[in-house]
């Protein structure tokens, strides 16, 4: 799934929250594969930082 697919899906109110985690779990796989750190890591700061999502898409985005 692409990261764009992903991102609407997570962002999707309409879903239900495991659905909506899922996608957004998407997301952090497209992150981690282009700048190449792993999957966990993102999580993890996601996790502290939970405004980090936001900047991880924008980022993601102008890219």
């Amino acid at each position: 799934m692409s990261f764009s697919s992903s991102r609407k899906r997570a962002l999707d109110t309409s879903r239900p929250i495991a659905y909506r985690a899922s996608s957004a779990r998407s997301c952090a796989v497209c992150v981690s594969e282009k700048y190449r750190v792993k999957r966990s890591v993102i999580l993890e700061q996601v996790r502290q930082k939970p405004m980090l999502i936001s900047t991880l898409l924008i980022i993601q985005m102008a890219s």
